[in-house]
């Protein structure tokens, strides 16, 4: 088995660390390879647009996509960020990698942030995202796996946007129960 983990700030560990992010965590833990193919500001268009070099030509087995936080801070439409999402599991299942869709962790950010000349609610934002990508995998049967299982407010950094080191541990301990359900 062969894991890449494919994202935005969420995966690649921003702020904590590069041994301290859940991707490394898991690697530690398990007998199979792990890869960190996170990208800190990154967006699904550009997790789209990497998906060869950063994923095919590593032929891996298994695939987590964790993405869709900075589109919503960019102010991506919904439709896009998921149209995005579903194009990177459509060319996983075509390849034969099994994937898990990550519903991003909340954020805890109390002040409306500016964007684009606009002020929205972050935390409302990516509640509202959350709801939609749950619905979307509900509705067309694809594997998912909820990030904020476990994380509160306390596990964050200041920015009150990224998990800090403990929430990261908690990050790994989700993603490993649910992989323990699929390696031989």
């Amino acid at each position: 088995m062969k894991l890449i983990c494919l994202g935005d700030s969420l995966t690649e560990g921003h702020d904590i660390g590069e041994n301290k992010n859940w991707v490394s965590l898991l690697n530690h833990l398990v007998s199979y390879e792990v890869i960190n193919s996170g990208i800190s500001g990154d967006t699904t268009t550009g997790m789209l647009s990497r998906f060869r070099h950063d994923v095919l030509e590593h032929q891996p087995s298994h695939l987590i996509i964790l993405g869709g936080s900075n589109d919503i801070y960019f102010e991506v439409p919904l439709s896009v960020i998921i149209s995005n999402l579903y194009s990177m599991t459509r060319l996983a299942k075509s390849n034969g990698i099994e994937f898990i869709l990550g519903l991003p962790p909340k954020t805890y950010y109390k002040t409306p942030i500016r964007s684009i000349g606009n002020f929205f609610d972050m935390d409302q934002s990516i509640n509202h995202y959350r709801e939609v990508l749950r619905s979307f995998c509900i509705e067309h049967d694809l594997n998912f796996i909820d990030f904020n299982d476990n994380l509160s407010e306390s596990s964050y950094l200041d920015d009150c946007l990224h998990p800090d080191e403990t929430g990261h541990h908690i990050m790994m301990e989700t993603i490993l129960n649910y992989t323990k359900k699929i390696t031989p």
